[in-house]
């Protein structure tokens, strides 16, 4: 079977590059190696009648446009926003409103910079799937000096209140494998605007997903792995599945890690010498750990003084 294109990893931003792809009139097709769609927008059952996501409470915002462009509420991912949050100290504990800061402004707006940039860089036409150009007349980067500022540094000059400089750190980095204090962690402001929680749990967004994307024509197939992207000459023409099966598709999106997406389905011998070698200095995040309680209760409120919060 030939696809115009093939997207590895039925995750939301798989399922939402489908949906953008079909309605534009390419016939597409979703590759997932788990039994289900949606990535870490699902919802388990951890413990007799809790459900939640082993992954996370909520994603990255999604912008407006691409929302309507999806037609998600109609398909029934709501999102509400979050409008306070509770910092915890073992003395005292603080309930503060979420809202927007200085630093986060100016995160937004460099964000968008970035990407203009970034857009640009690319803009240039390649030789090949496999070609490298690195800009010389490259001017920095918007928000360049945050590569080396502690995120602490660049909050507290608009965030005197310790208590809320507090809540502010803990959710820009939530998520993340990062300390406040370490120089670049400031970076992590051009990532942390907070979507909200979708009514119902994140397995809502994956159903609407996709339902839009079976509403689009979209094939999604899940419980086998892509094991090779396939090649002629210099470009990529399809892919290799787990049980041998191959799949052509004029063009593939993979919504995996760079090292997995370079390193793992590709033949180190396939690739230019400094493709392989960037894709194997790239650094990854640390993991992390999420613990999940089933409570036969709510927690007793907090009280000053208490050393046990």
């Amino acid at each position: 079977m030939r696809y115009d294109a093939a997207i590895i990893g039925a995750g939301t931003d798989g399922l939402a590059a489908a949906v953008t792809l079909a309605k534009s009139g390419l016939k597409t097709i979703v590759l997932e190696r788990n039994e289900q769609p949606g990535g870490r927008a699902v919802t388990r059952e951890f413990h007799p009648g809790f459900r939640a996501s082993p992954f996370c409470d909520e994603l990255a915002p999604i912008p407006a446009e691409v929302f309507w462009a999806l037609d998600l509420a109609r398909h029934g991912a709501l999102f509400m926003p979050f409008t306070s949050g509770t910092a915890l100290w073992p003395d005292r504990a603080c309930f503060l409103p979420t809202g927007e800061t200085g630093a986060r402004t100016k995160a937004t707006t460099l964000a968008a910079a970035a990407l203009k940039r970034a857009a640009l860089d690319v803009a240039a036409p390649q030789k090949s799937f496999f070609s490298y150009r690195r800009r010389t007349d490259a001017k920095e980067w918007p928000g360049d000096e945050w590569t080396i500022q502690p995120l602490t540094d660049v909050l507290r000059a608009d965030l005197p209140d310790e208590d809320v400089l507090a809540l502010t750190m803990a959710e820009t980095l939530e998520g993340h494998t990062a300390h406040p204090e370490l120089a670049g962690s400031a970076l992590h402001l051009l990532t942390s605007r907070r979507a909200g929680h979708v009514v119902g749990g994140l397995q809502r967004l994956t159903d609407a997903l996709v339902a839009a994307a079976h509403g689009e024509g979209v094939e999604i197939s899940c419980g086998l792995e892509v094991s090779d992207i396939l090649r002629r000459g210099e470009r990529a023409v399809g892919l290799r599945l787990a049980d041998g099966t191959e799949i052509g598709a004029r063009t593939i999106i993979s919504t995996l890690d760079l090292k997995r997406t370079f390193l793992s389905l590709f033949a180190w011998n396939d690739l230019p010498a400094g493709i392989a070698n960037r894709a194997a200095a790239f650094r990854m995040g640390g993991g992390t750990a999420r613990l999940l309680f089933a409570l036969d209760g709510l927690p007793s409120p907090p009280r000053f003084g208490d050393s046990n919060i």
